[in-house]
């Protein structure tokens, strides 16, 4: 799991720049696969739609685009699979958007924080929340001023850097390697259920298409 930085730190200042750390490109080119592998996944829940309306995938999957948030796209997820899915078919979609929500957990930091890197942990990629990010530049920039100016001194910033750490994450290269790791094995277990429904659709081999599904939900646990 990524650590908190102010457990790396434990509250000491340290260098930091808001960009990759591009003397370490392993761990940028790890950083970047990760967003890769997510939108792998994503077309694979899209070809989840093809399988089940296939003469309506253009228009299922132009919808799907369109919408830049997580809520909005579950419920039209949910709304699909309840149409077009049978009770176990559905019993086992559900465990693999469960899967999938916890992987956009790991993911969504190194998607939508702002990036960085500290000359102090050249093996870390720093991952910050945005806000806090925005909140800390507003503050260093108004204790700039008032030094420039011969008021204030650098502790002043004290609280705010320490809420900046608290909000920080720290990945090595092993650890974005797992995440995206577990992002590519989601997408492949999507895969594993659309080729089992198209089975389904086609030729309707009850038998065969229960045990392979009961696989496979046991696999997702």
């Amino acid at each position: 799991m990524p650590q908190p930085l102010s457990r790396i730190t434990n509250g000491q200042r340290i260098g930091y720049e808001n960009s990759l750390p591009f003397d370490n490109p392993m761990i940028c080119a790890a950083a970047l696969q990760i967003i890769s592998s997510w939108s792998n996944l994503d077309s694979q829940v899209i070809g989840t739609f093809g399988v089940m309306f296939p003469e309506s995938i253009e228009i299922l999957a132009n919808r799907y685009i369109q919408y830049s948030a997580q809520s909005p796209k579950k419920s039209m997820i949910d709304a699909l699979a309840i149409a077009g899915l049978n009770e176990r078919e559905l019993d086992v979609f559900e465990k693999l958007l469960r899967k999938k929500e916890a992987v956009y957990k790991l993911r969504n930091p190194i998607a939508h924080w702002v990036l960085g890197h500290s000359d102090s942990y050249p093996e870390l990629l720093i991952a910050t929340d945005a806000k806090e990010y925005i909140r800390f530049d507003a503050k260093w920039r108004s204790v700039t001023n008032k030094m420039s100016a011969g008021e204030g001194t650098p502790s002043d910033l004290d609280e705010a850097l320490l809420r900046l750490l608290n909000s920080s994450q720290a990945y090595d290269l092993e650890e974005l390697n797992r995440i995206s790791g577990q992002i590519a094995d989601t997408a492949k277990l999507f895969v594993e259920f659309n080729f089992l429904l198209g089975v389904r659709i086609r030729d309707n081999d009850r038998k065969w298409h229960a045990e392979k599904f009961a696989r496979l939900s046991q696999m997702l646990g």
